[in-house]
């Protein structure tokens, strides 16, 4: 996970046992370094401070492929659609492979806040052990979605 922060310097974290994970399923082959730094120098431009994110392929009937990033963030950045340009433009340059797939192949990624403190709660219901960068299986980000909009529901009441 990779985080800016104002008050600190740069702070970049490997959960390890999931840095050689990668989103192989529409051939490009992101990997947890590319994510991590693509979202670091996005948050550096942005000014925006991220606690907790991952990403996995996206297949939506009838579309094109794409990266869904589901992100939590402690300080959310002015634009999001800025923010999720910049996230496509900086990993385009870091990933030859993925310039060349968003020419032509994939769409665009889509980057979707969680409500803060998500991931933790989502740990401690036992789904995970720690959060991957990276995530191979779309029904496991679905059920992460599903439970933030659970969690934010039952907070309403």
């Amino acid at each position: 996970m990779s985080v800016f922060d104002k008050m600190r310097s740069w702070v970049l974290r490997v959960s390890s046992g999931f840095v050689e994970r990668a989103v192989r399923r529409t051939v490009e082959m992101l990997t947890a370094d590319n994510v991590q730094q693509a979202m670091l120098c996005t948050c550096f431009m942005t000014g925006a401070v991220v606690e907790a994110f991952t990403v996995a392929p996206c297949f939506e009937q009838g579309m094109r492929g794409c990266h869904r990033w589901m992100v939590e963030f402690a300080h959310r950045p002015d634009d999001m659609r800025r923010f999720t340009e910049l996230l496509d433009e900086v990993l385009r340059s870091l990933n030859r492979c993925y310039d060349i797939m968003r020419a032509g192949i994939i769409s665009a990624p889509k980057v979707e806040q969680v409500p803060r403190a998500t991931f933790h709660r989502w740990q401690q219901s036992g789904h995970w052990d720690a959060v991957p960068s990276i995530v191979g299986d779309e029904q496991l980000v679905e059920a992460l979605l599903m439970f933030a909009r659970e969690e934010a529901e039952f907070r309403k009441k």
